[in-house]
């Protein structure tokens, strides 16, 4: 894979099948307590094997009849065609669509705004029954376009996105979902604390001094920046502290390994690198290693992208990648068409529904070798669909 195609890896766009749940919630961190211990109390539900749980998605997430959306035609635009996570994810929408009797039909393109307004017009220019933004190609872009296909009477739903309700206030553009018909949302807020509490967990003291690699032009990137802050600042304010450098994402092959190295000579207390998204990782060990910094500096972040769960595999410098499923992902994003489809209504999601599991040294191996990107996950959510939807695959 080239360091381009590596680079526009975006996970927009890139875990978790609910809340940071109950357990991270009931574990703020009081006076007396050991922000270590904490840390590790929070992330250990997300070292194992996800469940296929729908009651915990969401009330609405019930049962219907997948057979009344049989024959109708989804048109999908994915934010980029060239990006693996993204070829992943279609490839199990093939399957589920498959399996529901439905057609879907993939727009190729190279990730700019033009690319994705020549695809929602073509969807329109087609009367197809549903449309959906394929990992987070932005709404907010497609304003005109997402108000002719709601005059068309086209359901447009969008995936893996931010939403406004979890995200700090400000942190995203006001038409972030207008004209949406509904979402799939990312886990943004679940992963950006699991990164932090992962690296107070494994920091003696919990005296940790993060580097924050993040991009201001990705739709979720100053709300993914805000909400790691803040969990550092929950379980360990007095020893705790982060850097933060913003890399544009068409510069990320040429200009995150310098800014990590000059961050890292300039400051020698850093001793975590936080990229946003992690094929941002490639860049950023050999910034690392540049600096002379590979035995006391580590990675953590996310979405499970093999080669960056390779790097975990090798002690490559990356600790810790928070994972996604892209099969899984693929059939929650089809759960959410077949619903409009079929009549049944959208699950009005307030939050992420799709898995999110830590790897590490510990359980990398489970992940295959070489780690791929739906291995290691289980594979319950397969019939746990099909008998939500009342088909047979």
């Amino acid at each position: 894979m080239s360091s381009t195609r590596r680079a526009r890896y975006i996970l927009l766009g890139i875990l978790a099948l609910a809340a940071f749940s109950t357990v991270g919630s009931s574990l703020a961190t009081g006076a007396g307590q050991d922000p270590v211990a904490v840390a590790k109390a929070r992330i250990a539900p997300y070292m194992g094997i996800p469940a296929f749980n729908p009651s915990a998605w969401h009330p609405a997430a019930k049962p219907f009849d997948a057979s009344k959306a049989k024959g109708k035609v989804i048109f999908d635009i994915p934010i980029s065609s060239s990006i693996p996570f993204i070829q992943t994810i279609d490839q199990a929408q093939s399957q589920a669509a498959k399996v529901a009797g439905v057609t879907i039909k993939y727009f190729p393109n190279q990730g700019s705004v033009s690319d994705w307004v020549k695809g929602m017009n073509e969807a329109i220019a087609q009367k197809v029954d549903l449309i959906i933004l394929d990992a987070a190609p932005n709404p907010a872009q497609l304003q005109p376009q997402l108000m002719a296909a709601k005059k068309a009477g086209i359901p447009v739903i969008a995936t893996h996105m931010p939403l406004g309700s979890e995200f700090p206030p400000g942190t995203l553009p006001p038409t972030n979902l207008a004209n949406v018909t509904a979402t799939v949302p990312g886990p943004y807020p679940l992963v950006t604390r699991l990164e932090a509490d992962y690296a107070v967990a494994n920091t003696p003291g919990a005296k940790v001094h993060a580097l924050i690699v993040t991009s201001d032009d990705v739709a979720s990137g100053k709300g993914i920046v805000d909400m790691t802050q803040a969990e550092f600042k929950n379980l360990c304010p007095q020893t705790c502290s982060t850097t933060v450098v913003n890399v544009p994402l068409s510069d990320w092959a040429t200009k995150i390994q310098s800014s990590v190295q000059e961050a890292l000579l300039r400051d020698p207390s850093i001793n975590w690198v936080i990229p946003i998204y992690d094929s941002m990782s490639q860049f950023a060990v050999p910034g690392i290693r540049a600096a002379g910094k590979t035995n006391s500096v580590r990675i953590a972040t996310f979405n499970g992208t093999p080669f960056v769960l390779k790097m975990i595999a090798d002690h490559n410098v990356v600790a810790m990648d928070a994972g996604e499923d892209l099969s899984w992902l693929g059939w929650a994003f089809m759960d959410q068409a077949l619903r409009i489809l079929s009549g049944a209504g959208p699950v009005p999601y307030t939050t992420s529904p799709t898995p999110v599991r830590i790897w590490d040294t510990s359980n990398i191996a489970q992940a295959g070798s070489p780690p791929a990107a739906t291995k290691g996950y289980g594979n319950a959510y397969i019939p746990g669909f099909e008998k939500l939807w009342g088909v047979k695959g």
